[in-house]
């Protein structure tokens, strides 16, 4: 991990070999796994960041969680989320909205659960920190 500070970073060139072995992980979830699983991460010592988003066939809310980890640490957050993300069966029952976009009148059952999960190498990864104070006492 680096930290520079309050310096400027300049981004190496696209050629560069990663100077770390870390990885980004990004997954998409269900609103109602989230909870659980940032809860999960968190309790295990990884820092987790949750951003609310929407989209998908059921047009309903969800979430897209993101970890920066080393790779070695890949497994056991794919395990976390493989726990807290279970696909499910639900049963769809359409909206006037829906009538009009074309979809079947009938209550339909789906598949919603489960993840989308994206895993990038970091190519960089800089934290950013501000000077403390002359005299202020250091926090962990």
């Amino acid at each position: 991990m680096t930290d520079l500070g309050t310096q400027p970073v300049e981004a190496p060139a696209s050629t560069d070999p990663p100077d770390s072995d870390m990885v980004l992980v990004i997954a998409v979830v269900q609103d109602e796994d989230a909870g659980g699983l940032v809860d999960e991460l968190v309790r295990s010592g990884f820092s987790v960041t949750r951003l609310a988003t929407a989209g998908g066939f059921l047009r309903r809310g969800n979430s897209t969680v993101f970890t920066g980890i080393e790779r070695a640490q890949l497994q056991p957050v794919l395990a976390a989320i493989r726990r807290k993300c279970r696909l499910r069966t639900k049963l769809l029952v359409p909206t006037a909205a829906d009538f009009m976009a074309g979809y079947p009148g009938e209550p339909i059952e789906v598949d919603v659960g489960g993840a989308v999960v994206f895993v990038l190498n970091v190519e960089r990864f800089v934290q950013l920190r501000a000077p403390q104070p002359a005299g202020a006492m250091a926090t962990a």
